[in-house]
């Protein structure tokens, strides 16, 4: 009898247990929301980041040399998007005639290229999926089709015509 009373006392502890730790979340709240910006939990929110300074874009974009003819027009409108409003050093390039992959360069990856921060943004996105953030120095504008691809692509359009200041600067959202 008094091992019943002991078993029964220590469910009873775990089930309050249980409701404790429900009773903390309360109905929506997001508790990885930080000033306005919804970040994965325990990550620390993303600052904003210069395209472009001076008329002179820091990113070149790079593309998969086997791109689709539908997807390489959206990737030119991207292209045109960051030359209207900068005016200078925009490069638009395959990935077979780049120079090679440079982990410290800034550059816009669209699509799945071979690049590690392409393939880790590919590998975290479901079926029929896009996204549009930062890899450490790559904005990385990827799709799980080619419609969500082209998706993406006019996602970033936004943010750039968004982030432009008419002055030759452009600055997006860390997270977008």
């Amino acid at each position: 009898m008094n091992k019943k009373l002991i078993l029964l006392l220590l469910a009873v502890v775990l089930v309050m247990g249980l409701f404790a730790a429900c009773a903390n979340e309360a109905v929506g709240e997001d508790p990885t929301e930080t000033n306005g910006e919804t970040t994965d939990a325990g990550q620390e929110p993303v600052p904003d980041v210069h395209i472009a300074t001076n008329k002179k874009v820091h990113f070149k974009i790079i593309y998969p040399t086997d791109t689709a003819e539908d997807v390489k027009e959206s990737i030119q409108s991207l292209y045109e998007a960051l030359v209207n409003r900068s005016n200078n050093g925009v490069v638009l390039i395959s990935e077979a005639d780049s120079k090679g992959y440079n982990a410290d360069a800034t550059e816009i990856l669209i699509g799945d290229t071979s690049y590690p921060e392409s393939k880790s943004v590919m590998n975290s996105i479901g079926y029929g999926d896009w996204t549009v953030r930062f890899e450490g120095k790559k904005l990385v504008v990827t799709g799980f089709s080619r419609d969500a691809l082209r998706k993406a692509i006019t996602q970033t359009i936004q943010a750039v015509k968004k982030g432009s200041d008419g002055e030759g600067n452009i600055t997006v959202a860390g997270n977008l």
